[in-house]
């Protein structure tokens, strides 16, 4: 069996200037300019920043002769909620408080995809003053001057892109700012949510198709213990398979055919087998 990347989330470490803090699920960058204090600057999520720099990851990509990403929205709500608890809880990382990195939240929180995801986040303080257009072309453009976050940007398998900027009064003025880039490399997508939760001893059936709506290739499941590094059940068919194993947290991951007898295996979403 050929177990491809896409099973994990891609690891990168780098240290430039401006600083840059590194973790082992992707990169992360800060930023910070002297802003003098203003009063009752805007905060929350900034969509009008979130479009430009889309657009402009688009043009970069573009320019170099790379596939343009498409928006999905759970990863654009899953990018914009670790913004904000980023900016809420004052830290600057990949792993939240909760000890979950990028591919734990998207595993937990986005029920529908199958494949790879790999992460960019990025702080600074700026003036008042500076446009959404200027603060979406730093945010891309500071990217791109990193080599570990261009390599995650410019990834050719990349199809997929969440973009989350949050803002709030900058603590010495200014605005201070986070954004979180969630790429996804999707091989399917579930045509239901999966469940949370699945019970032993009865039958499960999965339907996937293709990132572009066609059929997807899968043919197999199975339940994955990341902290033991074991299949728990499976490989199982897609249809009615009926569950067995160990109760407790798992990762579905789903099995596309190679050439020859060997397997392509994706992550999938997050389960509880009770």
């Amino acid at each position: 069996m050929v177990e491809d990347m896409a099973a994990q989330c891609r690891t990168h470490t780098l240290a430039v200037d401006p600083q840059i803090l590194a973790f082992a699920a992707a990169l992360v960058l800060a930023v910070t300019v002297t802003a003098p204090a203003q009063d009752s600057p805007p905060r929350g999520f900034r969509d009008d920043i979130e479009t430009i720099a889309f657009e402009r990851v688009n043009q970069v990509r573009a320019e170099l002769g790379l596939g343009a990403l498409a928006p999905d929205p759970a990863l654009t709500a899953i990018a914009r909620v670790h913004s904000r608890d980023m900016l809420e809880r004052d830290y600057l990382g990949h792993v939240d408080r909760e000890g979950r990195g990028p591919a734990e939240r998207a595993g937990a929180d986005h029920r529908r995809l199958v494949g790879e995801v790999s992460e960019n986040v990025w702080s600074a303080v700026f003036p008042e003053s500076r446009s959404p257009n200027d603060v979406a072309v730093r945010i891309v453009d500071a990217m791109i001057a990193s080599a570990g976050h261009r390599r995650n940007m410019l990834a050719p398998e990349l199809t997929h892109l969440g973009l989350g900027v949050d803002s709030a009064p900058g603590r010495t003025g200014g605005i201070e700012y986070r954004a979180t880039q969630l790429f996804a490399a999707v091989a399917a997508y579930l045509e239901e949510p999966a469940p949370e939760r699945l019970i032993r001893g009865r039958s499960v059936a999965f339907s996937l198709d293709g990132p572009d709506g066609g059929p997807s290739g899968m043919e197999f499941f199975d339940l994955w213990s990341p902290s033991e590094q074991r299949v728990v059940f499976g490989p199982a068919g897609l249809v009615l398979a009926r569950l067995s194993g160990d109760a407790g947290p798992y990762r579905l991951r789903f099995y596309r055919p190679l050439e020859g007898n060997s397997y392509q295996v994706f992550l999938g979403p997050s389960v509880v087998l009770e």
